[in-house]
């Protein structure tokens, strides 16, 4: 089984400490995981501060551009296993498309934005 685009297994840090100012840079942040039943979900309604940290940047282009990398990436693999098309989908398909739906929930903020603050 694939891990889960976010990093579930070790990858994604919590916030809440606080950086100093000479660290400043971005984060790419994915909602939260919310299950419903048996289908999983990231909750872009939940406040930023409860967001998971993906990865670090020093600019906000090289965050949006690796986020826009890894979207059309993942788009690929959507379309490659036809996830599209449930008759004729792969059996991975639902990880495909729940690591497709984190990615296009994910957004790039800078480390000092205030909504990161607890």
């Amino acid at each position: 089984m694939k891990h889960l685009w976010i990093g579930v297994l070790g990858t994604a840090v919590l916030l809440g400490l606080a950086s100093p100012a000479w660290a400043f840079g971005w984060y790419l942040m994915v909602p939260p995981v919310r299950l419903n039943g048996a289908s999983v979900y990231y909750d872009a309604s939940q406040p930023l501060k409860a967001w998971l940290i993906r990865k670090s940047y020093d600019t906000a282009f090289g965050c949006e551009r690796a986020l826009d990398t890894e979207r059309a990436k993942l788009r690929r693999d959507v379309d490659r296993e036809n996830c599209d098309d449930a008759q004729d989908a792969a059996p991975d398909c639902n990880q495909t498309v729940g690591d497709y739906n984190a990615a296009n929930s994910s957004r790039c903020v800078a480390s000092d934005d205030p909504r990161l603050k607890p």
